[in-house]
């Protein structure tokens, strides 16, 4: 379709004028790459600037009610927090339907093939970050490259969320219903608390590191451990390992505030991090040369270029940056 074509179906989208198959089609069309999320968003915040105050949550009704979220986007690139709002018409096709849409992440709803139950799923590309709020309150903030999704009876009968990646959660407490937060190795559960977890489906392990209350972890094995304020816990289901140690938890959680931190980190770590910080695929040159090495550095502001600038200093490298392609050679010192 003409870009033209595309930004009428948009329009027509936000306006609830598409059809169901137009539905689809377009959501199909937002997941196909970064680029069209973020044309959609560009149409959105024109169309929203007509219609929409900005501090509005628009209301579709007593079913959006059920699982109304406050999104706040948060830009990885961009210190300021900004409102996103969206008006809402519900597909009730047993299939993907986008249903919000930002720069820094997508909402949908799925139908669960084991279940039948619908659920809510939170995609954020990689190089980008989010905010939101869950029905019951509690607030959670997304990394870069993570899905986090939950069924629509949410705080009704469970609060429970599944995470594929990182986030830092302030949870609203419920004694009658504990939170739980169900990854690949493992279950956290909490009452009312402020802790992290990191659970990439690609990691070894997954990390909780608790900065406020408490938090149980439990292995799917029935392996547990309580882990108190300022300690992580390392979970490996596969392994049957469960860890805890002391750690630096306001270093770990400020990649909310736009700060990243390494400390001691292998260049392994660090380049998997970059590539997820800046939403880009690193492709490494002569890794051996640094098996042993360890880097410790702050990036705030800087850009990828000026990142690698800096690293040049310590370490003789060399780079070159294709748009999302980005090459680094490792030199002998």
């Amino acid at each position: 379709m003409s870009k033209q074509s595309i930004e009428n179906r948009i329009i027509d989208y936000l306006e609830g004028n598409l059809s169901e198959s137009e539905q689809k089609s377009l959501a199909a069309w937002v997941q196909e790459k970064d680029g069209n999320a973020r044309y959609y968003a560009e149409v959105k915040d024109v169309w929203e600037s007509s219609y929409l105050n900005a501090s509005e949550i628009a209301d579709t009704g007593n079913e959006w009610n059920r699982f109304k979220t406050h999104i706040q986007d948060v830009s990885i690139k961009s210190a300021s927090q900004l409102k996103k709002v969206l008006r809402i018409w519900q597909s009730v096709a047993a299939v993907v339907a986008v249903l919000l849409l930002t720069v820094s992440f997508f909402m949908f709803f799925q139908t669960e093939a084991d279940t039948g139950s619908l659920i809510v799923k939170t995609v954020v590309p990689s190089g980008e970050k989010s905010k939101l709020e869950l029905p019951d309150g509690t607030s959670v903030w997304i990394n870069s490259a993570s899905v986090l999704s939950y069924n629509t009876d949410y705080g009704r009968d469970n609060r429970e969320v599944k995470l594929d990646g990182e986030a830092y959660f302030e949870v609203a407490t419920n004694e009658a219903l504990p939170f739980k937060v169900l990854t690949k190795d493992c279950e956290v559960k909490v009452l009312g608390t402020k802790f992290n977890v990191m659970a990439y489906e690609t990691a070894p392990v997954t990390e909780t590191s608790l900065l406020e209350g408490r938090v149980d972890v439990a292995l799917f094995d029935g392996t547990r451990a309580e882990i108190k304020p300022g300690q992580l816990a390392y979970a490996n289901s596969e392994e049957g390992k469960l860890q805890v140690v002391e750690g630096n938890i306001q270093n770990i959680i400020c990649w909310k505030d736009n700060v990243l931190k390494l400390d001691n980190t292998p260049l392994s770590e660090v380049i998997e991090k970059l590539s997820k910080w800046y939403g880009v695929q690193i492709e490494l040159k002569n890794s051996e040369l640094l098996a042993q090495k360890r880097f410790t550095f702050t990036v705030k502001s800087e850009s990828l270029s000026e990142l690698l600038s800096i690293m040049k200093l310590v370490q003789p490298l060399e780079y070159q940056i294709k748009g999302e392609q980005v090459f680094i050679t490792i030199l002998n010192p």
